[in-house]
């Protein structure tokens, strides 16, 4: 299979969650590998015209952070994880109706009226902005990079 945006078409977003600061968004497909997109640049989730989710949140503490140091890589410590939790149900078994581009923009539409958007944020050359591949293949990635 070749690996492009279209993959994510009719997926049911199985799981969110992050390592430092690369998010997964996994989606299933009935009798298939799962298709994972990460992201380690700007990208947001809105449900119509209301943020939901966003990437840059990650560098700010919880507003249940309680402890004296702030470190944006523990999962948990930040509004980006608040947010996330917050909206996992709404997110959680939703399916990509509408995938299309602009630029190196990625929008994907969900059966739910939510959005994610990931965004070119840079003007650096050579930036990852995102990839996706199938969980268990880990040599044939579609990466999109600046």
């Amino acid at each position: 299979m070749i690996c492009t945006q279209n993959n994510l078409l009719h997926g049911e977003v199985h799981e969110i969650k992050r390592t430092c600061d690369l998010v997964m968004f996994e989606f299933i497909f009935p009798g298939k590998d799962s298709v994972c997109l990460h992201i380690q640049r700007s990208f947001r989730v809105l449900d119509g015209d209301k943020l939901l989710i966003s990437y840059d949140d990650m560098y700010e503490p919880s507003e249940k952070f309680k402890k004296k140091k702030f470190q944006y890589d523990i999962p948990g410590d930040t509004l980006f994880d608040d947010a996330v939790k917050q909206h996992r149900q709404k997110l959680l078994g939703a399916k990509v109706s509408k995938v299309y581009c602009s630029g190196k923009d990625l929008f994907l539409e969900l059966d739910n009226n939510i959005r994610i958007e990931v965004l070119e944020d840079t003007v650096q050359t050579g930036v990852e902005l995102y990839r996706i591949f199938e969980d268990n293949d880990e040599f044939r990635h579609f990466i999109v990079e600046t």
